[in-house]
């Protein structure tokens, strides 16, 4: 009898010319758009300096926005939590997902 580990599987255990099957997911959009990345704004050699202050004020405004956004899904997730512990406390058969 021949050693079906070495003939069929490789050294992780995944058979030997498995290939999985995926169906493509659906493309989702984020729930808010999100702002442009600060690093997206190039900085121009000739910079005046009033160019340079209006560029930082504009990064420092997208990382406000961003901490916003970011504040606001924190607060959402949260208040899930809660229903979520609230639900499987009055109905002990109900499963809560951990959010993370």
């Amino acid at each position: 009898m021949h050693n079906i580990h070495n003939i069929h599987h490789t050294d992780r255990g995944i058979p030997v010319g498995y290939q999985p099957t995926r169906t493509p997911a659906a493309p989702t959009a984020p729930a808010t758009p999100r702002p442009a990345a600060p690093a997206a704004v190039p900085r121009a050699k000739d910079e005046t300096p009033e160019e340079k202050k209006a560029r930082k004020a504009a990064v420092k405004e997208a990382k406000r926005a961003s901490r916003e956004v970011k504040k606001e899904f924190k607060k959402v997730f949260r208040e899930e939590h809660v229903k979520q512990q609230a639900r499987a406390a009055s109905n002990p058969s109900a499963s809560v997902v951990p959010i993370g």
